[in-house]
């Protein structure tokens, strides 16, 4: 063992006391949010059709557009774009979860209980800071699930923190609202279902049960009141088509943005790219079929989309997608925090972490 280290281990206790619980909870954020991302996936990829101009036009609903991709790409088309998602839950719920009981047991150790003030805080300051790794895997996904690009042709067409943090205001608002909302509703929920349970279910299951119920209830407000900012955070994020392959130097011209060659609005694919509508709105033109954004779409700020939006499709096009979302967020954060708690005890038991810092 290097000396350096070796100093770290026998004198710095508290260093190494900081390791293990930073490792469990990666551990265990991985596991959880997995568990819960790939049993919600395909509710989440509906959504995101949904939430898209193109994806308004072509279906009717959820029900409609979730059976023509089955119907047209069979039912794995629904997983498109999993891997990217569960990729980034690791980092993700770690930032979530852990972040969120660290400020509750800060906040518990100062004030020697936790107000419902503190627990919203903690929430908000969860959402907040998980959108350092939550935002890439965002524009990364939707771009993946709004064409007909794979990871490694969307990655190579984003370039620098700019292209990967596109929407940042919208996610951290999405965010914050859910979080905030999410984890003080579940802390109470859990613990009036956890007596309730009493006698009904297994001594030894009365915790798991009354956390899943706890954590699917919980999410169902949650996801509801922050939809607008997640169809705005999915309007800033969705890929557009380039116009179709040119000669350098050609002029770009409406025409030639509606080229044949560019994805239609046939049904049967997955919703489709929107090109630009004119030349004097592009901000660069690539010479495959791939992420261009028009100047209007890569300089709007939220409140700018949400306001068109509003004045131009109707306050109600903000909620396109909330069924969807509460139905996708009600088992995908009832498994996770079930999950979470269910191994977050079991390294509390097994002396891996203190219980102030779990919990």
């Amino acid at each position: 063992m290097h000396r350096s280290v070796l100093f770290l281990y026998l004198f710095c206790p508290t260093v190494t006391w900081a390791l293990a619980p930073a490792l469990v909870h990666t551990a265990v954020g991985a596991i959880a949010g997995s568990t819960g991302a790939i049993a919600a996936y395909p509710i989440d990829y509906v959504k995101s059709q949904l939430q898209t101009e193109e994806g308004r036009e072509k279906y009717e609903g959820g029900f409609d557009a979730a059976l023509d991709i089955v119907r047209n790409g069979g039912p794995f088309a629904l997983y498109r774009g999993l891997m990217v998602n569960v990729v980034g839950v690791a980092p993700e719920k770690t930032v979530k979860l852990g972040a969120n009981a660290m400020v509750r047991g800060m906040l518990m150790a100062q004030l020697g209980y936790l107000p419902l003030a503190g627990e919203v805080f903690a929430g908000g300051f969860a959402g907040a800071t998980q959108v350092i790794v939550t935002n890439p895997l965002e524009v990364v996904k939707l771009k993946i699930q709004t064409s007909q690009m794979g990871a490694k042709e969307v990655l190579s067409q984003l370039h620098g923190l700019a292209d990967l943090y596109q929407g940042a205001g919208a996610c951290v608002a999405r965010d914050v609202v859910f979080s905030a909302v999410l984890f003080p509703l579940y802390a109470h929920t859990k613990v009036a279902f956890a007596a309730a349970l009493v006698g009904i279910c297994p001594p030894e299951t009365v915790t798991f049960w009354a956390n899943l119920l706890a954590g699917s209830i919980a999410a169902g407000p949650a996801a509801m009141i922050s939809t607008p900012a997640d169809v705005v955070k999915t309007r800033l994020q969705q890929a557009r088509a380039s116009p179709p392959p040119m000669k350098v130097g050609t002029p770009l011209t409406e025409s030639s943005s509606s080229n044949n060659n560019l994805p239609s609005n046939n049904r049967g694919s997955p919703v489709p790219l929107r090109a630009a509508s004119s030349s004097s709105q592009l901000s660069m033109a690539k010479n495959t079929v791939g992420v261009v954004e028009d100047e209007e779409s890569s300089k709007a700020s939220m409140f700018q989309v949400m306001n068109d939006i509003a004045t131009k499709e109707g306050p109600d096009v903000l909620f396109s997608g909330w069924a969807e979302r509460v139905v996708r967020s009600v088992p995908q954060f009832g498994v996770t925090l079930a999950v979470f708690d269910l191994l977050n005890n079991y390294a509390i038991n097994q002396g891996w972490l203190l219980e102030q810092i779990a919990n």
